[in-house]
């Protein structure tokens, strides 16, 4: 993915735990690139998927800890990543501070799990500008 220049980067550096199906912003096992001053913020985790674990129940995980962390999806749809169908969701978060694009895909195996942090007061562009970075994607080799 094509992040912005100037923009602060944090590479994970623990492993997604197989046994959590949300992952948490931030965490160690993140990929972490944010604009300076803050906003907007990009998350990528991954992780392989396990033996005994479908899709739709990753699925409904990622959706319970949203809503387990105050967050409410406002509208659900499908978008491309990199040639895989994905699940899009536009959610407002923290009282409706913030608003969280999330894309949730599933290749080789693997969940990728995209997350765009702003805030709701500098949403303007943020949602394509979200697109237009998801355009620049790619699943590795």
């Amino acid at each position: 993915m094509v992040i912005p220049a100037g923009w602060a980067i944090r590479p994970a550096t623990a492993d997604w735990p197989s046994e959590d199906t949300f992952p948490l912003p931030g965490a160690a096992y993140t990929d972490n690139f944010e604009r300076p001053g803050g906003f907007p913020v990009i998350d990528i985790s991954t992780r392989a998927l396990n033996a005994d674990e479908s899709s739709e129940e990753l699925l409904a995980g990622i959706s319970a800890g949203s809503d387990a962390i105050g967050c409410t999806a406002e509208s659900e749809s499908e978008i491309v990543l990199d040639g895989e169908m994905a699940r899009f969701q536009r959610q407002l978060c923290a009282n409706q501070r913030e608003v969280v694009f999330e894309v949730v895909a599933f290749h080789a195996d693997q969940v990728w799990v995209i997350y765009w942090l702003s805030l709701a007061a500098d949403e303007g562009t943020a949602e394509e500008d979200f697109r237009e970075a998801l355009w620049t994607f790619r699943f590795p080799d």
